[in-house]
């Protein structure tokens, strides 16, 4: 939960120790002034998911407006971009004293992504006391039911009480003298420390929207701020959208090195210590590509990069074994698609599926020649896979057993690398040979990943030239 937003009303509920509240008013009117308003919508996507979406006003500008739109209502206003859409177009924006509601000159910040919208309105922090505090947020709540209807109380139970608000409604109110709660007939006599205040709006949507929102006003130890929130949201589509035929266009295939790394692993396949509840006796390698293996993969892709992200072989394709099949889906994350066209909104934030053949063969085993002489690798280089304890083995990490480990690396026609280990330097070698065939798959996977001058070089690596790298697994003491 961050600092700016108070917990909703059910966890309050939850959460209604005063120890509990003091401590969440106090470090959250630290940051920013706390009252909070939310607001949501569902419907039909259609090309412009918020067309048609009908939301209350805010003054002059409301949650269907865009933010030209917005910005349009308020002309006398200095506007700031704080954060873009991919394409470069604003998707939220700050002024400073913009608009007046309530008695209190506010800040506005307008928010809009694809699929939600968002308008803050928050006042500067005052020091005052607690019953001029609870009659600003009245004030606040009061004008909110003007434009979005009478407010309501969900269930009072716990340390809140009702609290009238004449014809715009009933909010509710949780006080405390530090940790006593403290009802609002004791205020004459002696005033609270702290206080939350809540309401809920109940707005005339049509039967296909649904409509939930909130008001929440806070004090603490002499300081009264007050912030409100309205979203809306367009429900997501539920089914990925298909990359059209027509754009279905690789632009970056897998590597020889990445090809060649997936392929040796089936030509030279060891079976595991157990296969099928079984015992393997005879663990001598197996060539599980003495032909070509085909599937077709099924993606979602970025659609802005046009990445391949999560990928699996569609279901009914030749009945590979598990370790074939991992291989293929594995080298379908290695492809790219050409998604940046007129035809596609970047900004859209769906993901995008698209299906294609993957094929693994015999000669994707790259032949090597590591017999002439090595140099360090001084190119420059980029290596997609993260090599951290991520991709450590969890048996090493738990155990304390590092390696490092000396590669070395052919350059290829792409400018990707085939590697092989050509040394190992133990921290204990008695342990690290139990898990020498997991490290070594692990360094191999990342060095295979390794592209030389990505961005050009002025003197490059000949084709066939053999580099020289180290990798190195340490563990903390």
């Amino acid at each position: 939960m961050s600092s700016l937003d108070l917990p909703d009303d059910h966890a309050l509920k939850r959460r209604h120790t005063a120890s509990w509240l003091k401590g969440a008013v106090r470090n959250a009117l630290k940051m920013v002034p706390l009252l909070l308003l939310s607001y949501g919508f569902t419907a039909n996507v259609e090309a412009q998911p918020f067309a048609n979406v009908p939301a209350p006003k805010l003054g002059p500008i409301s949650l269907s407006m865009s933010l030209e739109e917005a910005q349009s209502a308020l002309p006398m206003t200095n506007w700031r971009v704080e954060e873009r859409l991919p394409s470069g177009k604003p998707s939220r924006l700050v002024a400073d004293n913009a608009l007046e509601w309530a008695g209190d000159l506010t800040k506005v910040t307008l928010e809009s992504t694809y699929y939600e919208r968002q308008i803050s309105l928050e006042a500067p922090a005052k020091e005052t006391d607690p019953q001029s505090c609870l009659e600003r947020a009245k004030g606040w709540a009061i004008k909110l039911a003007e434009t979005s209807g009478a407010l309501v109380v969900d269930d009072p139970t716990g340390r809140f009480e009702a609290l009238p608000l004449g014809p715009s409604g009933v909010a509710r109110l949780g006080a405390f003298q530090g940790s006593r709660y403290w009802p609002i007939r004791r205020w004459p006599n002696r005033p609270p420390t702290h206080f939350h205040f809540s309401a809920k709006p109940v707005f005339a949507a049509a039967s296909s929207y649904k409509s939930d929102a909130s008001l929440v006003a806070a004090y603490s130890e002499g300081v009264c701020a007050i912030k409100l929130k309205m979203k809306q949201t367009v429900e997501e589509p539920k089914n990925l959208r298909q990359l059209p035929n027509a754009m279905q266009k690789i632009v970056l295939e897998p590597s020889i090195g990445r090809r060649h790394f997936l392929a040796s692993s089936l030509a030279n396949w060891f079976p595991p210590y157990f296969e099928g509840g079984v015992q393997n006796k005879d663990r001598s390698p197996r060539n599980l590509l003495a032909e070509a293996v085909t599937a077709q993969a099924r993606c979602t892709i970025d659609r802005y990069t046009g990445v391949s992200q999560k990928c699996e072989l569609v279901p009914g394709e030749p009945t590979y074994p598990s370790i074939v099949r991992s291989a293929l889906t594995s080298l379908a994350l290695y492809y790219r698609f050409n998604t940046l066209s007129d035809e596609l909104d970047i900004d859209d934030p769906t993901p995008l599926q698209v299906t294609f053949p993957v094929t693994l063969s015999p000669t994707d085993v790259v032949s090597t020649d590591f017999e002439q002489p090595a140099v360090l690798l001084k190119f420059p280089f980029r290596n997609p896979t993260k090599f951290s304890e991520r991709t450590m083995p969890k048996e090493a990490i738990d155990r304390g057993i590092g390696a490092k480990m000396n590669v070395l690396c052919q350059v290829q026609i792409d400018q990707s690398a085939v590697c092989k280990i050509a040394s190992f330097t133990e921290t204990d070698p008695a342990k690290l040979a139990e898990l020498k065939a997991i490290y070594s798959l692990l360094v191999l996977r990342v060095a295979h990943d390794v592209q030389i001058c990505p961005d050009g070089c002025d003197i490059a690596p000949p084709v066939g030239a053999v580099l020289a790298m180290t990798f190195e697994y340490k563990i903390d003491k």
